[in-house]
């Protein structure tokens, strides 16, 4: 929990993170940092844990935290989309032009398709002939 605990601190430089909160992300990541990472930020982009102008913290409840843990779990579908969100816009294309496939794809298919995803969606400038 020590692990937890020092990346909670650095994350919302509070040292007063409650233990049973600590625990909660503990249970749900392993311990994992990369995991733990996106736990905390989950946890202060919801406002389930609010940094308040004094540095310390203001906590919601148990179950509030654990919801917001339990939708973000690594592999969660709020945890996808998340990632799906952050990406940049050709990644977003690459990824809409190989959803199109079932199960194996190359490179070379994704990357003939792309330009006409993209000028679909107006991403591209069209050239005039």
């Amino acid at each position: 929990m020590e692990q937890v605990g020092s990346l909670a601190t650095l994350k919302a430089e509070s040292p007063a993170w409650p233990d049973h909160v600590l625990q909660l992300i503990l249970d749900s990541t392993h311990g994992d940092p990369f995991s733990t990472n996106i736990m905390l930020d989950s946890l202060l982009k919801e406002q389930k844990i609010k940094v308040e102008a004094d540095n310390t913290l203001t906590v919601s409840d148990s179950e509030q935290i654990k919801k917001v843990i339990k939708d973000n779990e690594v592999g969660s579908q709020t945890a996808i989309m998340d990632k799906l969100e952050a990406l940049d816009e050709t990644s977003k294309m690459i990824l809409k032009a190989a959803s199109v496939f079932e199960e194996h794809f190359s490179c070379d298919t994704v990357t003939e398709l792309l330009p006409f995803a993209m000028k679909r969606d107006k991403k591209v400038p069209q050239v005039s002939e």
